[in-house]
């Protein structure tokens, strides 16, 4: 079903006037985004299509695809397609400022299924990328995960913590593949003077994530508006960081325009102490279901983080003039109010 309903139109016009300082500081740029159909970039393409002047070069393997996702903007001149590997070097000589690489496999369940293509995505396609950027003089965005934290002991994880993972555990081929294509940017960084930040993401939610999600937050919400029982795989003991998308992509830009040169940044919202267990009940009770214990087997099981703790520190995203807009309650109600409508 295509997303632009009503109401994401709605709440699309609410974002562009909440950020429309931050939006507007990208007029007249050129931005190349991979993984531009995710949940995070496409909604943040919709936004800065808002402004006049902003070009913006899609990486996509099918452009039909593509287009089906951003047919509200059919006719913008503004937004190009570029089919591309990223596995492979590919030619690109649009003028841009910045590159965004958002592209890599977000469901655990692909990382067993295709650790190898996790991997290689990762790596591969940032190098590919900031070739791009180095060529093109482009300041190189990562957008990494909290997942590189791994399991680790700190309450409250800041960006100078070294993480824990264990790399003979398949899981780590998405963990360990965002951990070097970071030490990637520091060596182009090093090497090239690339101009690069890194931003780690934590849990992100919101109306574009797709339906196929797999990822605990995604399939509560989906089985609630099902009136389906909440399941829960394990005993949601899991303290982690949830931010809407429309932060993220607010937290992306900001860096863009502020981070300091070479720095990596969480994002994060200030909603934490919540279990994976709390977060199933307040959907349930939103869904009026009910949240039911199902322990799979361990072959399952491997798909699932290792980390029982991973609220992520977003102090230094706050000091370069980010803040969240949508703390956890309201993100999802406005989440379960347009999914339901695609469901």
């Amino acid at each position: 079903m295509n997303i632009y309903t009503e109401k994401y139109l709605n709440l699309l016009e609410i974002l562009y006037k909440q950020n429309k300082n931050l939006l507007s500081a990208f007029d007249n740029k050129g931005i190349l985004v991979s993984g531009a159909t995710g949940m995070i970039n496409s909604l943040m393409i919709d936004l800065l299509m808002k402004n006049n002047n902003t070009r913006i070069y899609c990486i996509v393997r099918n452009t039909n695809k593509a287009l089906e996702r951003f047919i509200l903007h059919k006719d913008n001149n503004n937004l190009a397609f570029v089919e591309a590997d990223l596995c492979n070097e590919f030619d690109f000589n649009q003028p841009v400022d910045y590159v965004i690489h958002g592209a890599s496999p977000a469901d655990p369940g692909t990382f067993l299924l295709n650790p190898i293509d996790t991997i290689m995505i990762n790596i591969k396609g940032t190098d590919n990328l900031l070739k791009v950027a180095v060529k093109s003089n482009a300041k190189f965005l990562l957008m990494s995960s909290g997942e590189i934290y791994g399991n680790v002991a700190e309450e409250i994880i800041k960006e100078d913590n070294k993480g824990s993972i264990n790399t003979l555990d398949v899981r780590s081929s998405y963990n360990e593949s965002k951990r070097c294509s970071e030490t990637l940017c520091v060596s182009y960084g090093y090497k090239y003077n690339a101009q690069y930040n890194i931003v780690r993401i934590s849990r992100a939610y919101g109306p574009t994530m797709k339906l196929s999600d797999k990822k605990a937050l995604s399939q509560f919400m989906f089985n609630g508006l099902k009136h389906e029982d909440i399941i829960l795989k394990s005993k949601g003991n899991q303290r982690f960081s949830y931010t809407f998308a429309s932060d993220v992509v607010t937290a992306i830009l900001t860096v863009l325009l502020n981070g300091v040169n070479g720095e990596a940044y969480n994002i994060a919202s200030d909603d934490e102490g919540l279990s994976l267990y709390d977060i199933a009940n307040i959907i349930a009770k939103k869904s009026n279901t009910e949240v039911k214990i199902i322990l799979p087997p361990q072959e399952e099981q491997m798909k699932y983080s290792k980390a029982v703790n991973s609220i992520l520190d977003n102090t230094k995203l706050k000091e370069i003039g980010w803040n969240y807009q949508y703390g956890l309650n309201d993100g999802l109600n406005i989440t379960l109010d347009i999914i339901k409508e695609l469901i």
